[in-house]
């Protein structure tokens, strides 16, 4: 688990600017498939930073709740995978659904990462609660989209320090509840698109931080959203990951 004072380490943005700029280092493995300690420690070994999800979308329907999260990113061209770490401490968290394709993570607490990941129009929507269930979906508008199966999904390894199974409500006793969240996407995942080697990318993605049926709703993004109503399905407001 990580340490929670390097709060300060956070990459810190000037919320007026609408385009934000993530940087996604290589990582190194001797194996296919990393463990979690090794995911860990090849982010600390690259001293890899963290970028806050810290954009409080909809202040009416946020009850002024805007809880801490923020995430790293990284990959691996020789293993084929995005890595991402969201680390999060908030004062309630809710997690209902343990299955993925049925789930509908956005009504527990909800991190996300909608991205392009090919060189098309085509982008996903990997949505998990803070047990790692959840969807991932693809589509060029909000209407048009397509939900990965079972067996894609699969593909996609996650580790929560909240554990995988679904506990309902969770109100913290006295002090703020604090985990991390660990992705690993394989490019295969991205089942409609063909995903080329990354080092020297960029790509437009954003990251969410959500909770519809949570006690303390919230809507919370990387990269500003910069409409009236709710809708994080909105590529046109995504900012830039840049794989160095």
């Amino acid at each position: 688990c990580l340490a929670f004072s390097s709060r300060a380490q956070v990459v810190s943005s000037n919320m007026e600017n609408i385009s934000r700029t993530a940087s996604a280092y290589e990582l190194k493995f001797n194996s296919s498939k990393p463990s979690w300690e090794e995911i860990n420690a090849a982010f600390e070994k690259a001293n890899t930073p963290f970028y806050p999800i810290d954009h409080a979308q909809w202040p009416d329907r946020n009850t002024g709740y805007n809880p801490f999260s923020a995430f790293r990113i990284a990959y691996s061209d020789v293993n084929r995978e995005i890595y991402i770490q969201y680390k999060v401490a908030e004062k309630c968290v809710r997690a209902t659904f343990g299955e993925d394709v049925v789930a509908q993570p956005w009504t527990d607490t909800c991190l996300e990462f909608f991205c392009i990941p090919g060189n098309d129009q085509m982008y996903y929507n990997l949505e998990l609660n803070c047990i790692g269930i959840g969807i991932l979906g693809s589509g060029v508008d909000r209407k048009d989209r397509v939900r990965a199966e079972k067996e894609t999904l699969a593909l996609i390894r996650r580790h929560s320090t909240l554990g995988s199974e679904p506990f309902g409500n969770r109100e913290a006793n006295g002090t703020l509840i604090e985990y991390t969240m660990t992705v690993a996407i394989p490019y295969e995942a991205y089942f409609r698109s063909e995903v080329k080697p990354l080092k020297g990318r960029s790509i437009r993605a954003n990251f969410y931080h959500c909770g519809d049926n949570t006690p303390y709703p919230h809507y919370m993004s990387w990269n500003p959203i910069l409409l009236e109503k709710p809708n994080f399905h909105t590529p046109e407001f995504f900012g830039s990951v840049e794989f160095k």
